[in-house]
């Protein structure tokens, strides 16, 4: 018997014991995807809606599995309709109760970008489910007046809220500002006495300057020092 003989007798033996590299490991996947009962069924994700690739997901799901898991309590995308993207970060609980934002937030408001510039979320709500805010007014969120734990700031969970119905309130930025009380920033900044530098701000050392305060004797301070600066750069 020659050689040759042998030979291909060994690899008929070995085929029948180990199949070919394309019906193992990802030459077996490979070929399972072509199979029209799989190639037909999609990600298990609610609302992806994308083809089947592994573990009952998509590429991209799989890919977030695989590097730190699944977190579904976070909305999916949503392209080309910005309502129901806006509306997918929320949804309406009780009357009485807070409707809490649970996407991007700015300063403690919530905010998307639509149309390549960003919108505070609660106008957006306020406008499509209210009506139109009049010129000049502001939104007042009323559940946080009504809390006397809340500390205010950036970090006011009552910002997030998108009630329409009870907590969204159109009224002037002073009327905004008399309903913080105490926690509000026009009455911190109003219990500050001294700029920085120590000088009062009284009658005849305060500028006002669109709706701020300034404090004349370093507003003069600087003024001298900038054309000290321009006088040194021209000589």
């Amino acid at each position: 018997m020659t050689q040759s003989v042998v030979d291909s007798r060994e690899r008929a033996i070995m085929y029948a014991v180990m199949p070919p590299r394309s019906l193992t490991c990802r030459g077996l996947g490979r070929d399972l995807l072509r199979r029209s009962d799989v190639s037909d069924r999609i990600c298990s994700v609610p609302g992806c809606g994308k083809k089947h690739l592994a573990r009952d997901l998509c590429g991209a799901h799989y890919a977030r599995l695989t590097q730190g898991g699944l977190r579904p309590e976070k909305p999916l995308r949503i392209y080309g309709d910005d309502e129901a993207r806006i509306w997918s970060f929320f949804h309406k609980g009780a009357p009485d109760e807070c409707w809490p934002w649970t996407g991007p937030i700015s300063n403690g408001y919530p905010v998307l970008s639509l149309n390549g510039s960003n919108v505070r979320i609660h106008r957006w709500v306020f406008e499509r489910c209210v009506g139109p805010i009049p010129e000049g007014l502001t939104i007042d969120h009323t559940c946080h007046n009504r809390d006397s734990t809340c500390v205010g700031g950036a970090l006011c969970q009552h910002r997030r809220c998108l009630n329409y119905e009870a907590h969204l309130e159109a009224v002037t930025l002073a009327e905004n500002i008399r309903r913080a009380g105490p926690k509000g920033l026009g009455a911190v900044n109003a219990a500050v006495t001294h700029c920085p530098q120590g000088h009062p701000y009284d009658e005849s050392n305060t500028k006002m300057y669109q709706g701020r305060r300034y404090c004349r004797a370093c507003h003069n301070a600087d003024a001298r020092r900038h054309r000290a600066h321009q006088k040194a750069w021209r000589a």
